[in-house]
């Protein structure tokens, strides 16, 4: 992520190889650093990774992966609970303790996605995501997810010929679990079966023990498993994005709690069909180069501190006349900056027009 101007560069992404420096510009002016936060003590494994490993869904609308079983602080209690509690996680943070979020998170998961089992430690289970790939995990993302947070996948989960995707920022998603009807925010982008389309609403099957859930209309896409749920142009690229303006960034953001970079992205082009890849690095490889002078709407922007695609820090979204749009770093919001005399200038590496190439 970059800090600004004359302050150190921190790699945006969390499964990249590129290292990782201090945060200097913001942290300087937040004033003196929080006491070091406590890591909450895990307990002896419950299992070992199983042959086949099982699949489950997340049950939660957005569920953090941890780069390791003793990441988690005792303070990111709210985030492992189900339902998942992100916004007093959040609130709870000092910009201290969000801004090392890059030392602790992998990545992060929505409400209805895949993962498989590997294993489980106390009240964290070892994941693989397939379908958030890279360089280092061709077959998918490993981290650790509280288990709580899953629920075991259903036969015939994937087998559904048509899907609702979000398609605002937010839909209230109604359930009903033990007989009582329960409202769910699920964020942009997620993904769920669908059962019945009627007038108002879409029928949904969902994760665990409610039948199946309620999405308004006006919140989602109903569309063909494997085809786009907005047809894929630049503009519209841009049309997505420009839907965050102003949500703070979040390192390992993937849901409308926060982005990181690579997430802004990745969530927009998959409501356009396109699967990138998690980080920015091997995003770069997807589509075809684009020389500077020939850029249009929506292509991929790269920076980084060399020419080496391995250094590749940051991804941002052209947005036209010089302009890109981007969720930047710790501390600040999606944003539409111009791209001579910034930083970005500075660090600029190439830029890549996804739409060219088909990766989903």
């Amino acid at each position: 992520m970059a800090v600004g101007g004359t302050a150190v560069f921190v790699a945006v992404n969390p499964p990249s190889t590129a290292s990782v420096a201090a945060v200097a510009g913001p942290l300087a002016a937040a004033g003196a650093p929080s006491p070091a936060p406590t890591v909450a003590p895990m307990p002896s494994p419950t299992s070992t990774m199983p042959a086949t490993p099982p699949k489950a869904l997340v049950a939660v609308s957005a569920a953090q992966v941890w780069g390791g079983r003793h990441k988690v602080r005792d303070f990111d209690a709210p985030a492992l609970q189900r339902p998942a509690r992100v916004a007093a996680w959040l609130r709870g943070m000092t910009f201290f303790q969000r801004s090392h979020l890059y030392k602790r998170l992998a990545t992060e998961v929505r409400y209805g996605e895949e993962v498989e089992v590997l294993g489980t430690w106390g009240t964290l289970s070892h994941i693989q995501i397939p379908d958030q790939t890279g360089g280092r995990f061709p077959d998918g993302i490993i981290g650790w997810v509280s288990s709580a947070q899953l629920v075991p996948e259903p036969d015939g989960w994937g087998s559904a010929t048509k899907v609702a995707t979000v398609t605002a920022k937010w839909a209230s998603l109604q359930r009903t679990v033990a007989g009582a009807t329960r409202s769910l925010a699920i964020s942009y982008a997620t993904t769920l079966p669908v059962v019945k389309v009627r007038p108002h609403r879409v029928v949904v099957a969902v994760p665990g023990a409610a039948v199946q859930g309620y999405l308004p209309r006006g919140t989602v896409r109903v569309h063909q498993r494997g085809t786009p749920a907005i047809r894929p142009s630049g503009r519209e690229v841009v049309a997505q994005a420009k839907r965050f303006l102003g949500l703070p960034y979040l390192w390992a953001g993937m849901t409308a709690w926060g982005f990181d970079c690579s997430g802004l992205t990745s969530a927009v082009y998959s409501e356009l069909g396109m699967t990138l890849p998690r980080d920015a690095a091997d995003q770069s490889l997807v589509g075809r180069g684009v020389p500077r002078g020939q850029l249009r709407p929506g292509d991929l922007l790269f920076f980084s501190h060399t020419s080496q695609r391995g250094d590749i820090h940051h991804v941002a979204i052209y947005a036209g006349r010089g302009r890109v749009l981007q969720s930047p770093y710790t501390g600040a919001r999606v944003e539409i900056v111009k791209l001579r005399h910034s930083y970005l200038d500075r660090e600029y590496w190439g830029a890549s027009r996804p739409l060219t190439s088909k990766v989903s």
